[in-house]
């Protein structure tokens, strides 16, 4: 991406207000603070008072706004936009194609699939042992783990044992799917 390509996204860009990413060769605002050790693939832009987090991946062509704060060891890919005023926390997986909203909220570690868009933040439980976050409309993430509601309800208490859950952290998280569930509006 020349300047004048960068102009089209931010009008006031110079090249005294921005400067290529040396990992990567992305542009980044100035004002942001990107760490050498991120990688801010070649036709990504990072606006004006961001923070991006160590070890953290920005795939081609991703657009992130301004006062936004990403966390360490973060993968972001392609083709994404994510908003201004948005925080994002560390560890967390956001697929290709995807859209955060500005003043979204997204926890560590969270699974986001590719092709979703969240205008505001998606539920996000923390349970006693994992994470219970919508990762698109139809799928619920819990650890590493992805699936839609009806799968978490058929397969969960199987999943749930092979990390060792107790009885009652299989309630518990049964309790937490089908109230997301009902958030996202799925029947089951």
């Amino acid at each position: 991406m020349t300047i004048d390509e960068l102009r089209k996204i931010h009008p006031d860009a110079t090249e005294d207000t921005w400067h290529r990413h040396p990992n990567g060769g992305g542009w980044v605002a100035n004002t942001a603070t990107v760490p050498d050790a991120v990688y801010v693939s070649s036709g990504t832009t990072i606006g004006n008072y961001t923070t991006i987090g160590n070890g953290t991946r920005i795939g081609s062509e991703t657009r992130i706004g301004n006062y936004t704060t990403i966390g360490n060891y973060t993968t972001i890919g392609n083709y994404t936009r994510i908003g201004n005023y948005t925080t994002i926390g560390s560890g967390t997986r956001i697929g290709n194609e995807t859209t955060i909203g500005n003043e979204t909220r997204i926890v560590d570690m969270a699974i986001i699939e590719s092709g979703v868009t969240f205008e505001r933040s998606p539920l996000q439980i923390q349970g006693t042992r994992h994470l219970v976050c919508q990762s698109s409309v139809t799928q619920i993430a819990i650890g590493c783990q992805v699936l839609t509601p009806e799968e978490w309800l058929e397969e969960g208490r199987e999943i749930g044992r092979e990390y060792d859950y107790s009885e009652t952290e299989l309630e518990e998280y049964g309790r937490h799917i089908r109230y997301m569930a009902e958030v996202m509006g799925v029947e089951i």
